[in-house]
């Protein structure tokens, strides 16, 4: 939890969003923040939620869904290292492809400053993972697509390696 804050400089909506804590944005975290239960997401269920970008940051922030424990899990990654992609990653603890992190589908992308909406369509009918990425002008600006039915539900969580911004979800 630590590296982590709720903060109102990364807000879409509301008042708050979530951001590295202090001095914790050049950093790796271990498994990342999740929370099981109430927080639950299941197949056959579309997931949003807003991510700011800087360009040229080396920025890998990570947003997981069906979080089974920590590095059990499917995610979006929005990373800016060693190249800018959008990547669909599972049984990921800090960005998309360390540790036992494995990507599965990934799209090449140049990112500008500004806040991304990132739409996860995920179906039960053929185990697809469906990811739409619109800037901020409502415009698409990427989408990619896995198939995999090692989840099928589970909780939400974000990591990290390096995030100078922040999360707002909905």
């Amino acid at each position: 939890l630590s590296f982590f804050a709720t903060n109102a400089s990364y807000n879409w909506e509301g008042s708050y969003g979530l951001s590295a804590s202090g001095a914790n944005d050049n950093k790796k975290t271990n498994g990342g923040i999740y929370r099981t239960g109430t927080a639950s997401t299941s197949i056959d269920s579309t997931i949003r939620f807003f991510q700011y970008v800087t360009a040229g940051d080396d920025d890998e922030p990570c947003t997981q869904f069906a979080v089974q424990s920590s590095g059990q899990n499917y995610a979006v990654c929005l990373d800016q290292y060693p190249d800018d992609i959008v990547a669909i990653s599972k049984n990921v603890t800090s960005n998309s492809d360390d540790g036992p992190a494995q990507e599965i589908a990934t799209t090449s992308v140049t990112y500008s400053t500004g806040w991304y909406e990132v739409e996860i369509d995920w179906l039960s009918s053929d185990n697809s993972i469906n990811v739409t990425v619109y800037d901020d002008t409502g415009s698409v600006f990427a989408t990619t697509s896995a198939t995999d039915s090692t989840y099928d539900s589970g909780g939400m969580g974000f990591s990290f390696w390096f995030q100078s911004e922040g999360w707002d979800f909905y």
